[in-house]
Parts: C-alpha cells; sequence; structure tokens
C-alpha cells in the first residue's frame, strides 16, 4: 500500500510480487475486517472463517498461522 500511495503523490516506484499483483496485496482486498460472530445464527465458526480465509487467499496463505 505504500508504494501505492507514494506512487500517488509522484514518485518514481517499482512494485515486484511474487503472485500476481490482482490477486494479492490489500489494494484489492475484497471487504474489511472479518471474524466468526455468528450473531445471525448462520452457522458461522471460527473453522469456517479459517476455510474461507485460505480459500479467499487462493491457498497461499500459511495456514499454521491462521489457525484460531
Amino acid at each position: 500500500m505504500s508504494t501505492i500511495k507514494a506512487a500517488e503523490k509522484g514518485a518514481h516506484v517499482d512494485l515486484f510480487s511474487l503472485v500476481p499483483v490482482k490477486r494479492s496485496h490489500s489494494v484489492c482486498a475484497q471487504g474489511g475486517i472479518n471474524g466468526a460472530v455468528n450473531t445471525k445464527g448462520e452457522g458461522d465458526s471460527p473453522a469456517v472463517h479459517f476455510d474461507d480465509t485460505v480459500y479467499g487467499g487462493d491457498f497461499l496463505a500459511n495456514s499454521h498461522q491462521l489457525k484460531p
């Protein structure tokens, strides 16, 4: 994100990524901060949230760091 902010202010920047840029990085995030709170009784749980996080990240995340 800081690279984009610097570019917006006119700085020359080079941005490198090990994965396709359109499928990574917070610039392309699909929605704010999420958590498994199940306030609507829709069956949400930490396990379901974990699966959604791994799937939403195209299985690129380190699952050991994501585990609740």
